[in-house]
């Protein structure tokens, strides 16, 4: 800290995405006098203590588990006092979060593609689907699935494009990739993984794979997209000849089931992808080599090409590394990006003055502006 306006931050690398990782949501100022004090294997524990310290707009109030979160506006907030005095966070199904905005008891929710016409014919709401920058990804465990072919086998036998099509009429698309996701970045080189399944099934039969081996599917339950887009690739899944055992879970189990690695496929949806490659290469580091990183894999040339296209300044040879990098990825199946969905928010009609954008994480960014006219 150089003063008590200004804190200096010095790199162990030079990492010109640096600046895009620190402006996430997750990432802050913490309280030295409090941190300090605290070892890191105990951080989480007392992170979750329901007292933490910020410096935004709402400061906390209190936590009711599994019932809402309660914040009340900073007053001494350095660009103003927000609007509303309280704001209340509740977790809640999306069919609950409908029919609580339809009876007025909630000012704003996430809803399902299905209740876009619900919410419309509603006077009292609006909706707004904004295009998403998360990917809903397959991923896959190497040390149960180490055949590349097995991989790129369920990457030819799924049908994405009918999904957006179908489950998510048409609200989103299939994204390049992971790194490469958006018009800044999109590689000129990648050619995704097109349905067909006569390809899968050669594959297969090259792999010498048995069609009465099952592999297990698991994920914890989330929007109802998921679920119903995950049982079409369970179907398309076992025309060639891949048959898969499918288990939603609530958090708690998945987090014990995740972090034991007893699985060989999972899907997970979110993140924040097309703003700079170099702010999620991290997924894929070899440090990253457990079950509870999502990805069992590791290669080390991917790793010694990361870190260079971190320190590399020119834009133009930056995106080839990345693309490079992509490329890698895509090869070895070590994800499968199925689709990015719309971000679909129903509201009170008059609720007004935020800027709305597709990151889950960064929603409520700039809520000391929402207000109701």
């Amino acid at each position: 800290m150089v003063d008590p306006y200004t804190l200096q931050i010095t790199l162990t690398a030079p990492d010109v995405s640096f600046l895009t990782t620190l402006a996430r949501p997750y990432c802050g100022v913490m309280p030295k006098h409090i941190w300090e004090k605290i070892k890191p294997d105990e951080a989480v524990k007392n992170f979750s203590a329901f007292n933490p310290i910020g410096t935004g707009p709402f400061k906390f109030v209190r936590y009711v588990v599994d019932q809402y979160v309660e914040l009340e506006a900073n007053k001494d907030y350095w660009n103003g006092k927000p609007y509303f005095d309280r704001v209340f966070f509740k977790p809640m199904t999306t069919e609950t979060a409908l029919a609580q905005l339809l009876a007025g008891e909630l000012d704003f929710a996430t809803i399902n593609v299905t209740d876009i016409s619900t919410v419309k014919g509603n006077k009292n709401l609006r909706v707004e689907s904004i295009p998403g920058v998360g990917i809903v990804q397959y991923r896959f465990n190497f040390k149960t699935i180490p055949d590349v072919r097995v991989r790129q086998a369920f990457a030819y036998a799924i049908d994405k494009q009918g999904i957006v099509d179908t489950v998510l009429q048409g609200q989103g698309i299939v994204p390049q990739g992971f790194l490469t996701f958006g018009p800044l970045w999109q590689s000129s080189t990648l050619k995704p993984y097109p349905y067909d399944p006569a390809k899968a099934k050669a594959l297969l039969k090259e792999a010498g794979w048995d069609s009465n081996k099952t592999l297990r599917l698991r994920a914890y339950k989330s929007v109802m997209h998921r679920q119903q887009a995950a049982e079409i690739i369970i179907q398309q899944a076992a025309e060639v000849g891949l048959k898969l055992d499918f288990q939603l879970l609530d958090p708690a189990a998945w987090n014990a089931l995740y972090s034991s690695g007893d699985w060989d496929i999972h899907y997970v949806g979110g993140g924040n992808y097309g703003i700079d490659p170099g702010a999620n290469t991290f997924y894929f580091a070899c440090k990253a080599n457990d079950p509870m990183a999502g990805i069992v894999w590791c290669n080390p040339e991917w790793d010694a090409l990361a870190k260079k296209a971190a320190a590399e300044t020119d834009a133009a040879k930056r995106k080839e590394m990345y693309w490079q990098l992509e490329q890698m990825l895509h090869d070895e199946v070590v994800m499968l990006p199925a689709y990015t969905d719309n971000f679909i928010f129903g509201m009170k009609a008059n609720l007004a003055g935020m800027k709305l954008h597709g990151s889950i994480d960064s929603t409520f960014w700039d809520l000391k502006d929402w207000k109701l006219q």
